[in-house]
């Protein structure tokens, strides 16, 4: 399954597998036959790039580099062309529009500002910081600012208007070898191993007591005594950066990455922090946002623990949702709690919280409750979680605004894929069209709807060109359209 390509000026012209070839004896070797290309007859400078796939490395730079020639031909099956690299691998951090939460976790030839985001294509205006430093690009002087290097245990912030791309070039880190220094209040730490690993596993060389917390940019899990680290953050994952808050100084030692999972066994928060909120009614952008603080929540009615398992918690600013968790089950309390981050980009703002009941009745409540934003601020434990009582009896069985109707899809324009949300009066079968500008019929689909909100996942959507088309939702008699942008 390894991978030899080959590039021009940054431009793949060709790739190849390596495939079996059985020369003369018992022994089978494995050889990459790759086809490179050029609009040119000689002379282009055609360098070469491996994907190692049991090590799941891309090696970024290999020591022999060749002139293209039309026709020409390099290496035979008995004696094939050998390629070296240098042991430096090439890793990709997206960056999304907005601040992202990140870490590196390769040992750079040179670590300055400049050179490690060298790749980044428009910086101007960027400002990237660490727990006590930080730079801004200027589009005349570059970086300019306290950071002037990059370090591989830290978390950093970075802020960039339009979505861009870091790429990394270095060499791997033994993560035993690193040793970060942690301090009693927050801690802003980067992920140095390779693979992925469960909470419990990256932080056991530390010895947390209750209450102590770990946060990614969208999800947080807080330490139980006799149970390790709960919450909806499961997984630690390079490139993701992470704020750590402990009652008591130590030392974090991340173990051999050989005891972690794979890249795919990873759900949530391994794609560099992006909230995956497809399926939640309730919608927020992390990215907009510099500052979250957590909350530990339940639903409470006559002193009891009433969270649902379909449940879902929102936050608001206004009509802005800030925040947004579905019910999470939590095994030593046998019960369901909200672990909700909750986003800001100043201190003081008044919250307000909805909850949605995703069972039959689809009921949306306003909660009485409120509070005010602070920022890294963690309200509720998991043995002491903030309660909420709702304004809306469990008397009431009627709720008109399940009536009203009601058709979205996030985001418009569609990238990849979409969430799209309605309102149905009850629970039935609802069908769906997608339609092109002309009137030809593109897809269809149908959704056993809940009775009161719906959030369906529309995985499909990136499989339309780009270009205008008409959502129609008919349940019953009742039919909404609604207009798609597919980018």
């Amino acid at each position: 399954e390894d991978i030899v390509a080959a590039f021009v000026g940054g431009e793949l012209r060709g790739a190849s597998k390596l495939k079996p070839v059985k020369l003369l004896g018992p022994i089978t070797k494995y050889e990459a036959f790759l086809t490179v290309y050029s609009n040119q007859f000689a002379g282009e400078t055609v360098e070469f790039r491996i994907w190692d796939a049991s090590a799941c490395l891309l090696y970024g730079q290999v020591l022999e580099g060749f002139l293209f020639e039309a026709d020409g031909l390099m290496g035979t099956p008995q004696n094939p062309q050998i390629l070296h690299t240098n042991n430096m691998v090439l890793r990709q951090i997206d960056l999304h529009a907005g601040w992202n939460w990140i870490s590196f976790n390769l040992a750079f030839a040179n670590n300055s500002l400049g050179s490690v985001l060298a790749s980044v294509n428009d910086p101007v205006g960027d400002l990237i910081k660490s727990q006590s430093q930080f730079a801004q690009n200027d589009a005349s002087l570059g970086w300019l600012g306290s950071l002037g290097s990059i370090l591989n245990p830290p978390m950093y912030q970075y802020r960039t208007a339009d979505a861009d791309t870091i790429l990394q070039l270095g060499s791997l880190i033994d993560p035993t070898t690193v040793n970060i220094p942690i301090s009693a209040g927050w801690n802003w730490i980067g992920f140095v191993p390779q693979f992925p690993l469960t909470v419990d596993e990256a932080l056991a060389s530390l010895a947390p007591l209750n209450g102590d917390l770990i946060k990614s940019q969208t999800q947080f899990a807080q330490y139980l005594a006799g149970f390790g680290w709960i919450g909806n953050l499961e997984y630690m994952s390079p490139p993701n950066g992470y704020l750590l808050k402990m009652a008591e100084a130590g030392t974090l030692t991340y173990p051999d990455a050989a005891v972690g999972g794979k890249p795919e066994d990873v759900g949530g928060d391994a794609n560099n922090g992006k909230v995956d909120s497809r399926n939640l009614i309730f919608q927020v952008d992390p990215t907009k946002f510099e500052h979250s603080q957590t909350l530990i929540a339940m639903l409470e009615n006559g002193g009891s623990n009433v969270t649902g398992k379909d449940f879902e918690l929102g936050a608001f600013v206004g009509n802005e949702c800030r925040g947004a968790a579905k019910a999470l089950w939590i095994e030593p309390l046998q019960a369901h709690l909200f672990f909700t981050t909750i986003y800001s980009n100043t201190t003081g703002e008044l919250l307000k919280f909805k909850f949605y009941d995703g069972g039959p009745s689809g009921m949306t409540s306003d909660l009485q409750e409120t509070m005010y934003f602070s920022a890294d601020a963690a309200v509720g434990t998991v043995q002491n979680p903030f309660k909420f009582s709702s304004t809306i009896s469990a008397a009431d069985e009627v709720d008109l605004e399940i009536f009203e109707p009601f058709l979205d899809v996030l985001p418009n324009p569609v990238v990849d894929y979409a969430t799209i949300r309605f309102r149905s009066e009850k629970q039935q079968n609802v069908f769906f069209k997608i339609s092109d500008a002309t009137g030809r019929l593109m897809q269809e689909f149908d959704y056993q709807s809940n009775r009161g909100m719906n959030a369906m996942l529309w995985e499909d959507a990136g499989d339309l060109p780009p270009g205008v088309y008409l959502l129609e939702m008919r349940e019953g008699e009742r039919k909404m359209t609604e207009k798609i942008i597919v980018r």
